[in-house]
Parts: structure tokens; C-alpha cells; sequence
């Protein structure tokens, strides 16, 4: 499990489960986005903090892929990083 918290940006608050990840609004605790994952034991995410972007990277549902949510532009793109 691993916690994130920006305060640059809209003040999200990124919740990883093993197989999901939560994003609240900071201020009220609202979710944001609700993001299904494959397995995920060591709680990989990177939230970035420029304030002219909002993305998020987590693990894809298929293992080797990196979903990046894009949350200014309403994107999510879908990378292959690795081959296992």
C-alpha cells in the first residue's frame, strides 16, 4: 500500500491498493478516479507536480503496461514497458 499527496495542483490524494488505486480531492475528500491495476505488492505510482500538468502513471491491468492518466486533457494512455 502507498499514499501520495499533491498540494501543487487541485490537492489530489492518491490511495494504492494491491489491485487498485483511489484518487481523492484533498479539500473534501471526494473521489476522483477509481483505477483498477494488476498486481501491485509494492505500491508503484508517480504523481507528477508541475501545476500546468496533472498526470498520473500507475500500473496497467495487463502486466508490463503503464497507464498514464492525463487529468487536465480527460486522457489515459497506455504504454508498454516491459516484456514480464
Amino acid at each position: 500500500m502507498n499514499t501520495k499527496i499533491n498540494l501543487n495542483l487541485l490537492c489530489r490524494v492518491v490511495v494504492v491498493l494491491e489491485n487498485r488505486i483511489y484518487v481523492y480531492k484533498f479539500v473534501d475528500l471526494k473521489l476522483v478516479d477509481a483505477i483498477d491495476t494488476c498486481i501491485n505488492t509494492r505500491g508503484l505510482v508517480a504523481l507528477n507536480a508541475e501545476t500546468a500538468n496533472e498526470v498520473l502513471a500507475t500500473p496497467d491491468k495487463e502486466i508490463g503496461h503503464v497507464r498514464l492518466t492525463l487529468y487536465r486533457k480527460n486522457k489515459n494512455h497506455v504504454i508498454k514497458a516491459h516484456e514480464n
